[in-house]
């Protein structure tokens, strides 16, 4: 699962300030979600409400956002570390 091995770590004293606790995880959760929504529309009447451009352009939205938010992080001498890049300890 990816992402799962990143820390929070202040670059002052190298300390790791945040970790990913698996045990917390839905039993849900699932790698890859695909789905066809024919049937709900064939079936339910129901309606996409938002085209695939728009879908994009919310992900995009939310991946920059978080690039911000990273960015701040590293700004205020915090790291967010993935061990294949930087391992601490």
């Amino acid at each position: 699962m990816e992402g799962v091995k990143e820390i929070v770590v202040d670059l002052k004293n190298g300390k790791t300030i945040v970790t990913i606790v698996t045990h917390y995880f839905s039993q849900a959760e699932v790698e890859t979600l695909l789905g066809d929504a024919s049937l709900a529309n064939d079936i339910l009447g129901w309606k996409t409400t938002c085209s695939f451009e728009t879908l994009v352009t919310d992900m995009v939205t939310h991946d920059l956002k978080n690039a911000e938010r990273e960015s701040l992080i590293r700004k205020h001498g915090l790291d967010i570390a993935s061990p294949s890049i930087d391992t601490v300890g």
